[in-house]
C-alpha cells in the first residue's frame, strides 16, 4: 500500500483495497472478454476457409465427374469394338496369308 494510506484509517484502507480489488476484476473481466472475442473471430475466420475450400472441391469433383460422363458417352459401343477387333484379325491374318504366300 502507498505511505499515505497505510497511515490511513482501517476503512480508508479497507475501502482502498476494494476499490483496487474491482479495478483488477474489470480489467481481467475486459482482457478476458477481448480474448474471448479474438479467438471467436478466428474461429469464424477458420470456418469460413474451410468452408470455401469445401465448395470449391466439390465444384471440381462434380466438373470432373461431368467430364468423365462426357467421355463415357464418347466412347464407342461394345458392338462397334468388336467389329473393329473382327477387322483388325481379318486384316492381320491377310497380311500374314499374303506374306507367307510371297515367300514360297
Amino acid at each position: 500500500l502507498p505511505p499515505h494510506i497505510e497511515a490511513a484509517s482501517e476503512e480508508v484502507r479497507n475501502a482502498y483495497i476494494e476499490r483496487l480489488a474491482q479495478d483488477s476484476l474489470k480489467e481481467k473481466l475486459e482482457v478476458g472478454k477481448e480474448r474471448y472475442d479474438s479467438r471467436m473471430q478466428f474461429k469464424s475466420e477458420t470456418v469460413q476457409h474451410m468452408r470455401e475450400e469445401a465448395q470449391e472441391r466439390i465444384k471440381i469433383i462434380r466438373n470432373e465427374r461431368e467430364s468423365l460422363k462426357d467421355a463415357e458417352s464418347q466412347k464407342p459401343s461394345g458392338a462397334v469394338n468388336r467389329f473393329i477387333y473382327f477387322t483388325c484379325a481379318i486384316l492381320l491374318a491377310g497380311m500374314l496369308y499374303f506374306r507367307n504366300r510371297a515367300r514360297k
